[in-house]
């Protein structure tokens, strides 16, 4: 019997490169807030896609955005610590990109939440990170982690949760579109990434009850009026809840 299984080939990383360039030149996922010219050289230096090498390499551009946010909120210049923590957000999370797979990768996920939070604290409408309750089995998380932002001059706004895939978090998840639109974005992760409490599995749609439950318990949301929007592979969990 002839043998069908065939061994995986990695892409050259030539090609890997230029994928990467095109990418950080347009500020397209993962490349969010980066600068081009900073992290070209990074690219271009790479020999690999070794995690740990990654990682490392790319969460090295951090540090003076970080410095500099520092020195700006010294200041008082909300607008360039704002603009400054988000690189270094960034920065981080293109090093734990596309998974926190390594504890290069894990250390570079945490980094980049703290320096998004930071960032965070000059959002405007404010951004507010909850804790769902969630009532798993044995082994799993005990809380959904969220991150809400609430519309001006709207007194009970209808909610709108929000997750991506497998490589896009919850930081990732864009809300103004949705403020504008008077609504209130409810950012989470889906089963299996970043901080969600339990892997996907058949019936991971689990996780979305303590979301429903938490809103309810929200006066100030409106639980008459939620929308869900699962993005790229997070499509398959907005089908299974909206059924």
């Amino acid at each position: 019997m002839a043998n069908t299984q065939s061994a995986f080939v990695a892409r050259p990383i030539d090609e890997v490169k230029r994928e990467l360039l095109e990418r950080a030149q347009e500020n397209r996922n993962p490349f969010l807030y980066t600068i081009f010219q900073e992290v070209a050289p990074v690219i271009n230096g790479l020999r690999s896609v070794d995690r740990e090498e990654w990682a490392k390499a790319f969460g090295a551009l951090a540090a003076p955005h970080e410095e500099r946010a520092a020195k700006a909120e010294a200041a008082g210049d909300a607008d360039t610590a704002r603009k400054e923590y988000l690189i270094a957000y960034d920065c981080n999370h293109v090093a734990r990109y596309p998974a926190p797979n390594s504890p290069g990768k894990v250390a570079a996920y945490r980094k980049s939440q703290e320096y998004f939070h930071k960032a965070a604290h000059y959002f405007d409408p404010p951004l507010e990170r909850v804790e769902m309750p969630f009532n798993g089995r044995p082994g799993e998380g005990k809380v959904s982690v969220g991150l809400l932002r609430k519309p001006k001059g709207v007194v009970k706004p209808p909610v709108v949760v929000v997750w991506g895939g497998i490589d896009a978090f919850k930081e990732e998840r864009a809300s103004d579109p949705y403020l504008r639109a008077g609504l209130a974005p409810l950012a989470i992760d889906m089963p299996g990434v970043a901080d969600a409490p339990l892997a996907g599995s058949e019936d991971g749609e689990r996780l979305w009850d303590a979301v429903f439950d938490y809103i309810a318990s929200r006066p100030d949301l409106d639980a008459d009026r939620v929308g869900i929007h699962g993005g790229s592979t997070g499509g398959y969990w907005a089908t299974k809840v909206a059924q």
